[in-house]
């Protein structure tokens, strides 16, 4: 849910730096109560441990 959504980010002040935060919530803000079915998710790490970022894709049936 969005709220839900948003205050896990804010729990830790988005420290974990999650783009999109607000489309993402005024997405799940208007769909809501639609489910959301996680087609893949992938993650990209750099060689030294320096950083890593996650995809996912999302399929609102």
């Amino acid at each position: 849910d969005a709220d839900g959504f948003y205050e896990n980010v804010a729990l830790d002040e988005n420290a974990r730096n999650i783009c999109g935060v607000a489309p993402i919530y005024v997405t799940l803000k208007v769909l809501a109560p639609a489910e959301v079915e996680l087609l893949r998710y992938e993650q990209w790490s750099e060689a030294d441990g320096s950083s890593c970022v996650t995809f996912a894709a999302c399929a609102i049936p």
